[in-house]
């Protein structure tokens, strides 16, 4: 009896130290728990426009007031007509908006189609709610879904959408439940996006545009009339409010045009270029302009005919850039993809453009263009890196390299500086200021239209670049990457010899560690490769042993690996969070990364990737990213929790003892993916943070 207490005793004291031990466990592994919430404002310290505005809308109750979206930044608004644009991305769960209509009978109500479904707002774009989803069925593609939803001009809570993949729904209250409508049975079965779409003038019916077909569809009857059938997809469609039986139909050539409401149809003469996208028509004293979009491929412009489309006339070379707002104006100031026009209801002279770079207004009918980006910050940034002395280099998605000397608040774009060439325009990923001579600047490249990455390389501040290519792939690997192509977005410096350079290329068919012994003129595959070559921006050398280099990897053998002989030979020494993104090592040789698992989380190693315990793991976003130390005290660290696939809403957290408590610094920035990289600078002792949509932003620190 005594025995079996006594092993009833030591069973359960075992129970209560595993307990115990669980307890201490997860009290170790830091549990997801909201961090304090600080008052912290941000200042914009960046560039507008430099990318994709998929469409713009009027409000047609109040004069002056527009809405503009963006296929990564969310939406904005004006009420002076783009003078000045407010982000509105308050509960705006996903930043890829492909349209915004707003209700006719109640300018409170508005719709925005973006890449996950459809949201609406009751609040004229205060807060947003994401409407019924259909289970993932109601999505859009931009800039396809251009006009694919219509509102009842009575009723806001009635409206109808075309989808992504061809779906046509119903909806009598505010998008909180959807009725399905058959398309007819003999046009395409293609799950291809739905253009443009629209109610009759007595709401009974509704016209729709489905690939090649041009249809009428009667609520009543529930039938469905071919109206027309066009040698090429149809992309737009005008109806006159003054006359309804005339129809405009767009997406080849020539307008295929109906004065019978679709009974017969003549055509207009082709355009010089391309073929015609988008269509408004332009109303002022009894006389009627066709103003329209052409398109060809990346290429693109406007067109306008005061003949009804007998002839044509170019108004793209009549548009007036805003460089000062948009350096990278200096290089894209020719032909540019353009996505949407649209007419002022109160004074049709008055029109919207917007392309794959900016936005523009006319107030003459279309004849002239001036650009109207001021408060839209479209771009998406990929590094920062500032001198000694305040020189702030951004690096981006597609508007290159840009630099400012005062704080950011203005830039000038140092890569590429104008025109275009195949083998500049494109990407930049990272950019390094050299520590010993601040005129020296490293980064990475990789253009649109050639299939390499290679290193920049200025020496005397951006003012000029050298390419270099030697020793590095021939062509990006395609082969287990991040995206769908290897890209040089991993490079570190030795910080006690800063002529050793690393980069990483993620992609087993090329890529992996390449290494550089004069500051980035020469490079050389390293003999020894890390388990797994799927890299981020995680790679670092440990500032106390410049034998030492980490290398964060994301998936399969993801996790963290360390070379103790500058990248011979590697050692796995980390792999409970196998989706790295980012990686950053203290004066004293303390190693943090920060990555995904199963949500955004940050580790840390005190004794050089020995051992590792998870300082926090953050309640929201996808992944923790944009590591960075502070140089002058190193347990101050700030990061940022990232949302992808356009999702909003990421965060920026620091810490000032270390990693063991977490405050929430997103403050008063607008709602965003998060952070892409950080820096500080020492000028006006602020960080910076570059984002994956938005541009720059500043805040003491």
């Amino acid at each position: 009896m005594t025995n079996r207490v006594s092993i009833r005793i030591k069973n359960l004291a075992r129970i209560f130290l595993v307990i115990a031990c669980f307890i201490l466990f997860r009290i170790n592994l830091a549990p997801c728990d909201n961090a304090e919430k600080r008052s912290v404002h941000w200042e914009f310290a960046g560039w507008y426009g430099g990318g994709f505005s998929p469409n713009i809308t009027f409000d047609p109750n109040v004069k002056n007031r527009v809405y503009l979206v963006s296929d990564v930044a969310g939406i904005w608004k004006s009420d002076n007509l783009g003078e000045q644009w407010v982000s509105i991305n308050n509960n705006l769960g996903n930043l890829n908006v492909s349209f915004l209509e707003v209700a006719s009978s109640s300018s409170d109500i508005l719709y925005a189609g973006t890449s996950v479904g459809l949201f609406r707002s009751k609040t004229q774009g205060k807060s947003w709610e994401l409407c019924d989803t259909k289970e993932g069925e109601i999505s859009f593609l931009r800039p396809h879904n251009y006009r694919s939803l219509a509102v009842s001009k009575k009723n806001p809570a009635k409206l109808v959408i075309g989808t992504k993949k061809r779906r046509l729904y119903s909806s009598i209250d505010f998008g909180a439940s959807w009725t399905s409508i058959e398309l007819p049975e003999n046009s395409s079965k293609k799950d291809t996006p739905i253009s443009a779409l629209q109610y009759d003038i007595n709401e009974k019916g509704l016209y729709i545009a489905l690939d090649q077909e041009f249809y009428y569809y009667s609520f009543e009857q529930k039938t469905w009339k071919l109206l027309f059938k066009s040698s090429a997809t149809i992309t737009d469609f005008f109806i006159s409010k003054d006359d309804p039986s005339l129809i405009y139909l767009a997406g080849a050539k020539f307008l295929s045009i109906s004065k019978d409401a679709g009974n017969s149809w003549s055509f207009s003469t082709e355009i010089p270029k391309g073929i015609i996208y988008r269509i408004a028509v332009v109303k002022f004293r009894k006389k009627s302009d066709i103003v329209v979009i052409w398109s060809k491929g990346w290429d693109g412009g406007i067109y306008s005919s005061n003949d009804s489309g007998k002839t044509w006339t170019e108004r793209s070379k009549n548009r007036v850039f805003d460089y000062a707002l948009d350096p990278t104006r200096n290089w894209v100031n020719g032909g540019e993809k353009f996505s949407s026009i649209k007419v002022n209801p109160f004074d049709s002279r008055i029109l919207f453009a917007t392309s794959i770079w900016g936005v523009f207004r006319s107030d003459d009918g279309g004849i002239n263009w001036r650009e109207k980006i001021n408060g839209a910050a479209n771009t998406v940034g990929s590094d920062i890196s500032i001198s000694p002395n305040g020189e702030i280099y951004v690096a981006t998605m597609d508007n290159g390299l840009l630099k400012s000397v005062d704080g950011g608040k203005k830039y000038q774009a140092i890569f590429p500086k104008q025109g275009y060439r195949e083998d500049i325009n494109g990407h930049v990923w990272r950019v390094i200021v050299n520590p010993k001579d601040s005129k020296i600047l490293i980064a990475t490249s990789s253009p649109w239209n050639v299939d390499l990455n290679q290193v920049i390389i200025s020496q005397d501040g951006g003012k000029s670049f050298i390419f270099v290519r030697n020793g590095l792939p021939s062509k990006r690997p395609k082969e287990n990457t991040m995206w769908e192509e290897g890209y040089p977005r991993a490079i570190a410096l030795d910080p006690n010899h800063p002529w050793i350079v690393y980069l990483g290329i993620d992609g087993d068919d090329g890529g992996g560690l390449f290494v550089s012994r004069d500051a980035g003129w020469h490079w050389q595959y390293s003999k020894g490769q890390p388990g797994s070559r799927r890299i981020y921006n995680a790679l670092a050398v440990d500032p106390t042993n410049s034998d030492r280099i980490f290398w964060g990897a994301y998936g399969e053998k993801g996790g963290v690996y360390v070379s103790e002989d500058k990248g011979l030979s590697w050692k796995y020494v980390f792999s409970q969070m196998t989706k790295v993104f980012d990686l950053a090592i203290n004066p004293d040789g303390w190693i943090y990364i920060a990555g995904d698992m199963d949500g955004p989380a940050v580790f840390i190693s005190k004794n050089n990737g020995r051992n590792w315990s998870l300082l926090k793991k953050f309640p929201d976003g996808n992944t923790a990213d944009a590591l960075l130390i502070h140089p002058d005290n190193a347990k101050k660290i700030a990061v940022s929790a990232v949302k992808w696939f356009g999702n909003a809403d990421g965060k920026i957290y620091e810490s000032e003892d270390g990693g063991q408590s977490w405050s929430e610094i997103t403050g008063d920035l607008p709602s965003g993916q998060g952070a892409a990289a950080m820096a500080f600078n020492f000028e006006d002792s602020c960080l910076y943070i570059t984002r994956y949509a938005g541009s720059v932003y500043k805040t003491k620190w």
